[in-house]
């Protein structure tokens, strides 16, 4: 017998669109999926007849324990521990906002977070984490105007840490492994098309990443050092601004799934002003967050799989929560049907995390991850930013129903 037995008027998943699905939910899991007019026993029985279900959303590029906009040095010196406190507070509006998995692809304290959401200490979604993303030195994200020596920044930033040359590279993979994170992240370009990396520097943070079994997630905008990294034996690679069609097919070639984030530019460039970001910073965002779009139909013209990620989660104008939808709405502007976003921030989005056979769709067997909404999300992906119910692991985290919808079983 199922402890919550769910009536489904629509039910998205797997790329399919369902109608008068029952489903059953016992512990964890789903354990019915039951498409004809069929009774299942249940303890408690929730009429959703009036509502659309959809497989828990998935943001497959994000980061925890945002700093103070506009501060230099905000991510060196910013309080470690009140980073951390507003990652908590994020990682339960996440959750609500109906994301009830995501990947941290960038930040040491996402490692505690991820942690204390496992044991139950606190609210968010199901995490996937790197760690500190693996850089050179005067490269992505170790800014040359820092003007600070370089064990500082190696020391105090939470997201990066500093490498150079070959052993460098297989310590820092094999440290990060000690943490213990889920996959390895590293910068190969850094905003545009400029190598971080020597080839064989690429080679070995791959090469190393997988003998210890974990996925390698790649910084990368294009270029040469982009398809090293493809050709070497990466899981994904992130943002992707200045794709080229060779870029794409070798993706597709090696199953690499790309992620893009065109909602980090969409935010800066509509409210970054607003939160004291300078002209000269916003105006160039306006111009990669159109390349970005043009990739993203690139890639989706020639059959490259995507899951976008928002990239949310560092800057106080970005922190997670219902804002994080705008990843799915900047794919339908880059030519996606409502559907085929759908599919890619669920089943596409669990390939990257690597969680297919758990999470992505509604499944028997898998966990009972589910979203609830009021109206029809394919006519009006809007609806998306308004859910009514979060369903994790079998657990209400989120309920906006009217009171009265649950029934206990005769």
């Amino acid at each position: 017998m199922s402890s919550l037995v769910i009536k489904c008027g629509v039910l998205i998943s797997d790329g399919k669109v369902y109608e008068n699905v029952t489903l059953g939910i016992k512990d964890k899991y789903f354990v019915d999926f039951v498409e004809e007019d069929k009774e299942i026993e249940g303890e408690e029985i929730l009429d959703l007849s009036e509502y659309t279900i959809l497989p828990g959303l998935i943001d497959a590029h994000l980061h925890f324990g945002p700093d103070v906009a506009g501060h230099k040095y905000a991510r060196l010196f910013e309080d470690g521990d009140k980073k951390l406190i507003k990652a908590v507070v994020d990682a339960k509006n996440l959750l609500h906002a109906g994301f009830t998995s995501a990947r941290d692809v960038g930040g040491e304290r996402a490692l505690a977070l991820r942690d204390c959401i496992n044991s139950g200490e606190i609210e968010g979604p199901r995490l996937i984490c790197s760690g500190r993303g693996i850089t050179t030195l005067g490269c992505a994200e170790d800014n040359r105007d820092y003007n600070l020596p370089v064990d500082i920044v190696d020391k105090y930033c939470d997201m990066i840490r500093i490498v150079s040359g070959k052993e460098e590279c297989q310590r820092a993979v094999r440290e990060e492994y000690r943490r213990g994170v889920n996959l390895i992240k590293i910068f190969v370009n850094g905003e545009y098309l400029e190598s971080n990396f020597s080839v064989s520097e690429i080679e070995t943070l791959i090469e190393e990443a997988r003998r210890l079994g974990l996925p390698v997630a790649v910084h990368a905008n294009g270029g040469e050092s982009l398809r090293c990294a493809v050709k070497a034996g990466c899981h994904t690679i992130e943002h992707g601004v200045f794709l080229e069609e060779e870029d794409c097919l070798l993706m597709k070639e090696n199953g690499v799934i790309f992620v893009p984030t065109p909602a980090f530019p969409y935010i800066i460039t509509n409210v970054g002003k607003d939160f004291g970001v300078p002209e000269d910073t916003i105006a160039p965002q306006k111009e990669i967050l159109e390349r970005a779009l043009e990739s993203i139909r690139l890639a989706k013209e020639v059959g490259t799989e995507i899951a976008p990620g928002s990239d949310y989660g560092i800057r106080a104008f970005n922190r997670h929560g219902t804002k994080n939808i705008n990843s799915i709405l900047l794919l339908i502007k880059a030519g996606f049907s409502a559907l085929e976003a759908i599919t890619s921030v669920t089943k596409t989005a669990s390939k990257v995390l690597g969680l297919e056979d758990m999470i992505g769709t509604i499944a028997c067997g898998k966990y009972a991850d589910l979203i609830a909404v009021k109206g029809d999300p394919l006519s009006n992906i809007e609806k998306l930013k308004d859910i009514s119910l979060v369903i994790k692991e079998g657990e209400i985290v989120h309920n906006l129903l009217p009171e009265g919808i649950f029934k206990k079983a005769n």
